[in-house]
Formats: C-alpha cells, sequence, structure tokens
C-alpha cells in the first residue's frame, strides 16, 4: 500500500472487509493512441451524472468508476456493508489504467487528490472541492464542522429526506429562477432512478451503512499533505461562485497555496458543476489540466523586454503609481548607512526613480547642513544605473540632466546590461538595490550567484519582486479562452529561496497583497501595456486577438467585478515579496 494512504485523517476501525478494486464501465474512443481519462463522481450520485458530458469526451477514453454503494451495478462488495478508508484508496489505485488523468467531482475530487503520488495518474481536474471539504485547523474556506454533523445526523434519521435536500442544495443556484431550479432537482432525483434508487433503497441496511460511510470521508479526508507534495502534476481545480455546498472563498484558500502547477477556473453556476460544464459546452475545462505543457513556452525573450521596456520609457510614469509605491517601500527599509558614501547598484534601474528618492534625502540633508563649514557627505560615492532596456537609460540620463541645476548626485553611472552577467569586478559593491526587475530573469541561480560575487562580505542587496499571485485574474481569465501563454508568470518564494542559498546568501521577507481596481478592461490593459509589462514569454500567442476571443475573454474578467466602494471595478492583484539578501562577513 501507497504511503499516501497512510493518511492519519483516514481512521481504521475493526470489521472493515477490503476491497480488491471497484465497478468501471469504459467507453472508447475511435483512436488507439487515444489517452486515458478516468471519471469518479461524488457522494449522493452514481457515475449517471457524467453522462451529459460524454459526448463531448469522445476524443478520449473514458473510464467511469462506481464508489461502493452509488450505482446499483456496484452494491456487491463482497457481502460487506462498510468499507476501510485506505482499502477505498487503494481498490480505486488498482482499478485506475495503468497512465491516466483523473476527472473527479465532490468527494471523488478528494479521493483523487489522495492520490496524485500514485505513479499512474498524470493529471487532475477536481470540480466542486477543495482539498477539505469541512472546515479544518488552518483551513477555514470549508463547510462548518455544525452544518456538515447537522447534515449527517439528518441522514442518519432519514435518508430520503436528506437526499432530497441534498440534491436541492447541489443544484441550488441563486442566479436561476426558481422554476430553473426546481428542473434541476428534479433532473438530479431521475439520475438517482437511474442509478438504482428507489423508494426502499435505504430500507436494506447495507445501503445506508455504505452511503454513511462515504459520506464521512467528506468529513474525515484532509488532502492538504498531498497536494502540496506535487509539483510535477498539473492540478486544475473547477469551481463555481454560486455553490451552496463549498463556500467561493476556496478559490482563493488554493491560489493562496503558491503552487505554479495548480490552476484554477471560477464558473457562475452550483454545485452540480458536471452539469454546468454540459450546458456551457466547455468540455475543454476538463482537459486542461492535461495538457502537456513545454516549458520552452514560458522562456522569458530578453530582446522583447528591452525593445518592451525602451518602448515605454517616455509614458512609463505616467502609469507607475503602483511601481513608485513599491520602491518608496523597499527604499524606507534600507537603512542611511547602506548608501551614504558608498558605491551602490540599482539592479533594473528603469526610469531611475531610486535615484530620485536618493536626491530628494541629499537635498533634505544638504539644506539643513548647508550653514556648517564642513558638508558631510550624504550621498553614494559611486552610483551605477544597470538596466537590460538602453531606452531607459537614455531616458533616465535625459531626466537627471534636468535636474541637474537643482541637484546632482556624484558620479553617477549608466551600464546596459544583463543582470544575470553583471560587467562588474569581484566584491566592487557596497550595496544593491532592484525594485520589481528581477521577476524578468530568467535563471535565479545565476543571478544570485552574480549579487554575491559583486557584494562586499557583510553588504546586504534590498530586492522587491513579485510573486506567483500576481496577476491571477488575468490568468484565469485567458484560460478560460485558450490554452496559449498570456501572462507572464512569476516564481514562488519557496523557489527563489532556494536559489537564494545555493548562492551563499541569507534572506529576510516581507509579503504584501496590492490590488489595483479599474473601470473597465480597457483601462487595465492599457496600464498593462504603457509600463511594457505585458506578456514577455516565448511562447506567447501571436497575432491579434480576433474579436471572438477577445469578447469571452472580457466576459470572463468580468466575473471578478465587484463593488469596491467607489462603485463595481475590475480588480488585478500584484503579490510583492520584499527581500533583504545579506552576504556574510566571511
Amino acid at each position: 500500500m501507497m504511503n499516501m494512504l497512510s493518511n492519519p485523517n483516514l481512521k481504521v476501525d475493526a470489521g472493515f472487509t477490503e476491497l480488491q478494486q471497484l465497478k468501471c464501465k469504459t467507453y472508447w474512443a475511435d483512436d488507439a493512441q487515444a489517452e486515458d481519462y478516468v471519471l469518479i463522481h461524488g457522494w449522493g450520485m452514481g457515475a449517471d451524472i457524467w453522462q451529459p458530458i460524454l459526448p463531448m469526451l469522445d476524443s478520449v477514453n473514458v473510464h467511469c468508476i462506481s464508489l461502493p454503494g452509488f450505482d446499483a451495478s456496484s452494491l456487491d462488495v463482497d457481502g460487506s456493508e462498510v468499507f476501510e478508508p485506505g482499502e477505498l484508496l487503494s481498490a480505486l489505485e488498482n482499478t485506475l489504467p495503468e497512465r491516466c488523468h483523473l476527472i473527479a467531482y465532490s468527494l471523488g475530487g478528494l479521493l483523487a487528490q489522495c492520490l496524485l503520488s500514485s505513479e499512474k495518474v498524470l493529471s487532475l481536474s477536481c470540480l466542486g472541492v477543495g482539498p477539505c471539504f469541512v472546515a479544518k485547523e488552518q483551513w477555514p474556506a470549508a463547510m462548518n464542522p455544525d452544518d456538515f454533523e447537522d447534515f449527517l445526523r439528518s441522514f442518519e434519521v432519514n435518508p430520503e429526506a436528506c437526499l432530497s435536500r441534498f440534491i436541492a442544495l447541489q443544484n441550488k443556484d441563486d442566479s436561476h429562477s426558481a422554476a430553473q431550479n426546481k428542473k434541476s432537482i428534479i433532473k438530479g432525483r431521475r439520475q438517482l432512478k437511474a442509478s438504482g434508487f428507489n423508494v426502499d433503497f435505504f430500507s436494506v441496511s447495507g445501503n445506508k451503512k455504505l452511503w454513511l460511510n462515504c459520506l464521512s470521508l467528506l468529513e474525515t479526508i484532509d488532502a492538504r499533505a498531498d497536494l502540496l507534495a506535487q509539483k510535477d502534476k498539473n492540478i486544475h481545480f473547477i469551481l463555481a461562485e454560486n455553490d451552496a455546498l463549498v463556500p467561493v472563498v476556496v478559490a482563493k484558500a488554493i491560489a493562496e497555496l503558491q503552487q505554479d502547477n495548480i490552476q484554477i477556473s471560477l464558473l457562475k453556476g452550483s454545485h452540480n458543476i458536471p452539469a454546468t460544464i454540459a450546458r456551457q459546452s466547455r468540455a475543454e475545462l476538463l482537459l486542461q489540466a492535461s495538457l502537456k505543457e513545454n516549458p520552452a513556452a514560458y522562456r522569458l525573450d530578453k530582446i522583447r523586454i528591452a525593445k518592451s521596456f525602451s518602448k515605454s520609457a517616455k509614458s512609463y510614469d505616467s502609469v507607475a503609481a503602483l511601481q513608485r509605491q513599491i520602491c518608496e517601500r523597499l527604499f524606507s527599509q534600507v537603512p542611511a548607512e547602506h548608501f551614504v558614501g558608498k558605491a551602490v547598484l540599482d539592479l533594473g534601474s528603469g526610469t531611475a526613480y531610486f535615484q530620485k528618492l536618493l536626491e530628494q534625502g541629499f537635498s533634505t540633508l544638504k539644506s539643513k547642513a548647508e550653514s556648517q563649514t564642513n558638508l558631510p557627505q550624504h550621498s553614494p560615492t559611486r552610483l551605477l544605473n544597470l538596466d537590460l532596456a538602453e531606452g531607459m537609460l537614455r531616458f533616465s540620463k535625459q531626466q537627471a540632466r534636468q535636474r541637474e541645476e537643482e541637484i546632482s548626485l556624484l558620479n553617477v553611472e549608466y551600464i546596459a546590461s544583463d543582470a544575470e552577467s553583471l560587467p562588474l569586478a569581484d566584491e566592487c559593491i557596497d550595496s544593491i538595490f532592484s525594485s520589481l526587475a528581477i521577476q524578468w530573469c530568467q535563471q535565479e541561480e545565476q543571478l544570485f550567484k552574480e549579487i554575491h560575487r559583486v557584494l562586499k562580505p557583510g553588504s546586504a542587496a534590498y530586492i522587491a519582486t513579485l510573486g506567483p499571485r500576481s496577476l491571477w485574474q488575468l490568468r484565469e481569465a485567458w484560460r478560460q479562452v485558450d490554452d496559449k501563454v498570456h501572462v507572464n508568470r512569476f516564481r514562488a518564494l519557496k523557489d527563489l529561496s532556494a536559489s537564494i542559498e545555493k548562492s551563499g546568501l541569507s534572506f529576510e521577507f516581507e509579503e504584501a497583497d496590492i490590488d489595483l481596481v479599474f473601470d473597465d478592461f480597457k483601462q487595465l490593459r492599457y496600464e498593462l501595456k504603457t509600463l511594457g509589462a505585458q506578456n514577455m514569454n516565448a511562447g506567447q500567442n501571436e497575432g491579434l486577438s480576433s474579436r471572438e476571443r477577445l469578447t469571452k475573454l472580457l466576459a470572463a474578467y468580468e466575473e471578478y467585478r465587484y463593488d469596491s466602494g467607489q462603485g463595481a471595478k475590475l480588480p488585478l492583484t500584484y503579490q510583492v515579496f520584499y527581500l533583504k539578501l545579506m552576504k556574510p562577513l566571511a
């Protein structure tokens, strides 16, 4: 038995009978090379819940598994009335084809997350559930435990009435009329009947115990460890805005796990996501996680980066309020003695806003000390503005010349270079400042080795960079349009920290989320373009977006509009890491 089945939340009780394999119905594709997809249903419904979407999956082999007690065909469980949860996972794994993609709903999604470490599993599309169905310690984004206990007791007392309540909750959609919701409930009951459920179903004690057994799994399974342990398998969570069983805040909680292999789609509709996908004809959502990504598609194109930022140099400051805010916060964290009389490197200097902050501080101090005979040195003895974009350097140099009559810094140099290959001598820099630049670097290990190399022993680098939650709304909206690369990816803190430690630097960090709001998508897109911060990946979609695709993108992004207190606005999130990297004295 695999380690993943040794979940401490799955208690082993005496009297459980071992399950060897589960019932499974297969629909074969015409193509002999077709990949295998396994569909696992949830509690309260059998495999028939997948019937509406099966015609959309005719290009792949589809294997519909029936959990014990659901579907008339799966009631033979070696005469057992209950089973041990770990054995259910083992039976599930035994039922899987050798190499397959999982599409799992509700309870099935919880079980599938526990199967992620299996070599048989290539990817997972998880519908209508997070890593926990019932709220746990450090995971409040789930059903209230008291509400679940009430539901469990109601099933024990009157399973028929409880099941009717469940079907109503499963199909409840606040955006639908009462008539539409009633129609969905009636359809759900018909599916149950087709699965072998009838008025006498729970009079057989074994059937009731099997359903209770599976219901208890919703309370006990905690798949967070299984989820976090996976870095190389694509996982796609598909959740519903109007879900009456799984709160929509689960989407944010999953995003905060900061795993690059996890993507999230948020649909309008109820907990019955298979029905929503069938109604909207969006089978591509179920296949999205299984698409094999080419790592080269996310290779940053340095030439495009340099050209883009050079082109936007003159207009950059007009929309750079966020960048100035981040730069000022980073600047406030640096002790003055790290600049005064030092050799300072501004790594990715852009329009040289850091230089302006230094000048302002120098001007203030000079004014206070001008009556003194000997004016102290308050500015760096050497400031190096280094940037990949020559256009940015030319612009910042012109701006500095215009300010010379008011104040100037001594010995300012402008260097066009890549941060991953610094044209500087070893241990020549006293302090490094870098705001929103290193996210454009491809080889972090090489970058931090270079920082370590040029810093003097005992010196520090102060860096602000973007984290993986940045621009997540735009990324998820594009995923509803196609599978191309449209939004830049940013490194998770754990990946950055690993590269920093390999370089020999130690580090401290702070983290902050900044939410910008816009009246419309045109305004949002204009700001990104003006900042030169549009998609810089080599695998981006070429050509202009068609009207149909753009319309689809706008509709997808509108789902994030909310009342900000200043009217209904479109949000755009930036996750910012503030890093202090320190080179040891010896």
